[in-house]
C-alpha cells in the first residue's frame, strides 16, 4: 500500500517547480529517499505529482512542505495537503546472461520484487535523479531485491562501470497523463505505423531529458548528439518524436553543440570517457514539452524515435511527378495493345505504385536497417 501523510504547506515557494522540499528529520524519520516520485492532493483539487527533496540546509520546520507557486495554485492554495508515496525498496543489481541482454518484453527481475511493487516500476538514483519506467518479467535465477540491469541501462541510471551505488525501485505512480485528440489517435493508430515503418523503417533510442540552450526555449525543437541523431537514421531538421508515459511530442531535431554541452548539460565527473558516454545519452528538450509529457526532473529517461509519418512525407513529395508520370506511361501503353477492360488498365497502375514507392525508399530503410533484434519498452531501443 502507498503511504499517506499529512502536511502543512509553507507560505513561500520553491523551485525547481516540480520538487518538492520536506524537512530533514520528517524525510529521515520516514525513510524516504531524494528523488522518489510523489503524489499532493488538496482538499477540492486533482493531485500533482513531483519529486520529494531533504531540505539539508535546515530552513524547513517540521510538518511542512515547501512547493512552487505552480503547484500551489493547482492545489487551490490550501493551508494542508496531504502526501502520497508509492512502494519503494533498494535493489540488488546483476548483469544478465549474454543471451537474455536484450530480452525485449522487460527487464526480468525476481518473482518476490514482482509481488511486491508490480509489473512495471520506476527505477531511480537517488544520488543524481535519473529515472526510467520499466516493465518486469519474472526470473527464476533471481531472488529477493535482484533485477538484471544490461550495461546501457545502468549508464542511463548513472551506474558507472565498477562502482556499486544505490539505485531504488519505486511502484509506478499515475502520474500526469495526456489524452490525446482526435487527430492524434487517428496518425497514432497502428496502421498508419505499420505502414511508415515497412515503407522507411523504423529506430528508437532512451535518452535523459535535460535543457536546451536558453534561446532554443520558444522552439518546438530537440537537441542530441550528431551521433544519436545519426542512429536514429535523421538529419537535421527531420522529426523526432519524444514518449513518457502514454504522452507524445513530434519535434525538429538539431545537433548539440558538443563544445558547449557544459551549459545545458551537468556532468557527473571530469572524466574524458565518461563525458562522451553522457554526451550520447542526453536530448535536449524545452520546459513546456517537458511539463506536456508529465517529465518530472531533469534526468528522466524518454523514449526518442524517427518519425515515420514525416521521413515517408519528405521523400513521397519527390515522387509525385515520376508516380504521375509511371500511371500515364502504362496507362497508354495497355490501351495502346487494348489489353484488358478499362478497370484493368486502372488498377495495374494502382498496384504498381506501392511497389514503386517502397523500391525507391530502401536507401532510406537502410539508415536503420539491423540484424539484431530491437528491444523496447516504450516503443525504445535498449
Amino acid at each position: 500500500m502507498a503511504e499517506r501523510t499529512v502536511f502543512r504547506l509553507h507560505k513561500e515557494h520553491h523551485m525547481p517547480y516540480t520538487e518538492i522540499m520536506m524537512n530533514a528529520e520528517d524525510f529521515d524519520r520516514l525513510g524516504y529517499r531524494d528523488y522518489l516520485a510523489a503524489e499532493l492532493t488538496g482538499s477540492e483539487s486533482p493531485p500533482v505529482y513531483g519529486v520529494l527533496k531533504r531540505d539539508a540546509a535546515g530552513n524547513l520546520e517540521r510538518g511542512v512542505l515547501k512547493i512552487s507557486k505552480r503547484y500551489k495554485k493547482q492545489l487551490g492554495e490550501p493551508a494542508e495537503t496531504e502526501l502520497k508515496v508509492p512502494n519503494f525498496l533498494e535493489l540488488l543489481i546483476r548483469r544478465p546472461n549474454l543471451e537474455t541482454v536484450r530480452r525485449a518484453n522487460g527487464i526480468e527481475a525476481s518473482g518476490e520484487l514482482i509481488e511486491k511493487l508490480g509489473t512495471r516500476i520506476e527505477l531511480f538514483n537517488p544520488d543524481k535523479g535519473y529515472r526510467l519506467q520499466v516493465p518486469l518479467i519474472e526470473s527464476g535465477e533471481l531472488s529477493g531485491n535482484e533485477i538484471f540491469l544490461n550495461r546501457y541501462e545502468r549508464l542511463l541510471l548513472g551506474l558507472e562501470e565498477g562502482e556499486s551505488r544505490t539505485l531504488i525501485a519505486a511502484s509506478l505512480m499515475r502520474g500526469k497523463t495526456t489524452v490525446p485528440g482526435f487527430f492524434s489517435r487517428l496518425r497514432s493508430f497502428p496502421l498508419w505505423e505499420g505502414i511508415g515503418r515497412l515503407f522507411v523503417g523504423s529506430r528508437s533510442v532512451q535518452l535523459r531529458a535535460g535543457h536546451l540552450y536558453p534561446f532554443d526555449e520558444p522552439y518546438d525543437i530537440a537537441r542530441m548528439h550528431p551521433n544519436t541523431r545519426i542512429l536514429l537514421g535523421l538529419s537535421t531538421n527531420d522529426r523526432v518524436v519524444i514518449r513518457f508515459r502514454n504522452g507524445s511530442a513530434k519535434l525538429n531535431v538539431m545537433d548539440l553543440d558538443k563544445d558547449f554541452l557544459d551549459q545545458v548539460a551537468k556532468f557527473d565527473s571530469e572524466d574524458t570517457r565518461e563525458k562522451f558516454h553522457q554526451m550520447h545519452m542526453y536530448v535536449g528538450l524545452s520546459a513546456s514539452t517537458r511539463a506536456k509529457l508529465g517529465v518530472m526532473n531533469i534526468g528522466t529517461v524518454v523514449s526518442c524515435r524517427r518519425s515515420m509519418s514525416f521521413q515517408f512525407a519528405k521523400h513521397i513529395n519527390k515522387m509525385v511527378l515520376p508516380v504521375l508520370g509511371l500511371w500515364f506511361t502504362l496507362i497508354n501503353f495497355l490501351r495502346g495493345i487494348s489489353w484488358g477492360p478499362v478497370w484493368a488498365q486502372i488498377a495495374i497502375p494502382l498496384i504498381a505504385t506501392p511497389i514503386v514507392i517502397y523500391l525507391s525508399l530502401s536507401d532510406e530503410r537502410a539508415k536503420v536497417k539491423s540484424t539484431k533484434r530491437e528491444v523496447s519498452f516504450q516503443h525504445v531501443e535498449r
